[in-house]
């Protein structure tokens, strides 16, 4: 099957992957043991240091007006960070978007490293979230989507459509948000802004091996790639990027 790689213009705006995991190590104890395990390839945040985590806006903020600045029990290396959480690990690229096999290649050595530790008791839930933003472009022109209700003859400029479902014994949550907002140096001050975001879920797992974890993280990944580009976007949205596939 002919696989897409990567994409011209690059609208990722968010590429989280969470692993909640078991252990028998109380808090503190992990984040002592994790910092010292990854502390020769990671660097711990400093002190004034920023890590910006996507947020998706209000209609009232413009569009620079988006990171969430956080501080807390974040380590990184020069192109992901990792970012602790109870019982869990939170990974995301820290400038642009890596391609998933060099992306995920970065999150495999992580888990490898804190495996040998004998941290993980077991891996209990696994979660990828991408969030693209198109500013100056409708949903509507997007994806296959049309917002419609019982007026007719009414025209929504915004909206936000949240759905959940089951695909592939998988929890997915799609977001898609029609808004406006003001972009930087741009002339028009406001222009329409749209989001497709969506979160793949594998929950209730009790996995101990990380081969079948690793398995699981690039599962979910190929879903949230299906869905994205063989269910959602449009084809004549797709005509518009330039495409590079292998296969």
């Amino acid at each position: 099957m002919t696989k897409i790689t990567k994409i011209e213009p690059d609208y990722i705006k968010d590429s989280v992957v969470e692993i909640r995991y078991t252990t028998s190590y109380p808090s503190e104890l992990i984040l002592g043991i994790i910092f010292e395990r990854l502390k020769g390839e990671f660097e711990v945040l400093k002190q004034g240091d920023e890590v910006n985590t996507f947020q998706i806006p209000n209609n009232s903020e413009s569009v620079e007006l988006r990171l969430e600045k956080q501080k807390k029990s974040i380590l990184h290396d020069d192109e992901i960070t990792v970012r602790l959480i109870p019982n869990g690990l939170v990974f995301n690229c820290l400038k642009g978007y890596l391609l998933w096999p060099k992306y995920f290649d970065k999150i495999k050595n992580v888990i490898g490293i804190l495996n040998d530790s004998d941290v993980f008791d077991s891996f209990t839930r696994v979660g990828l979230r991408y969030i693209n933003e198109y500013v100056d472009k409708k949903l509507e022109d997007i994806v296959n989507f049309q917002f419609q209700f019982g007026v007719a003859e009414v025209i929504s400029d915004k909206y936000n459509f949240r759905t959940e479902f089951n695909l592939e014994d998988h929890l997915v949550i799609l977001n898609l948000i029609k808004t406006t907002a003001t972009p930087k140096g741009k002339d028009n001050p406001i222009v329409p802004v749209s989001f497709v975001d969506i979160d793949v879920i594998k929950q209730n797992i009790q996995v101990t091996e990380i081969e079948e974890l690793f398995s699981i993280i690039d599962k979910a990944h190929s879903l949230e790639k299906h869905l994205f580009f063989e269910n959602l976007l449009k084809g004549e949205f797709l005509q518009t990027l330039t495409i590079e596939k292998n296969g």
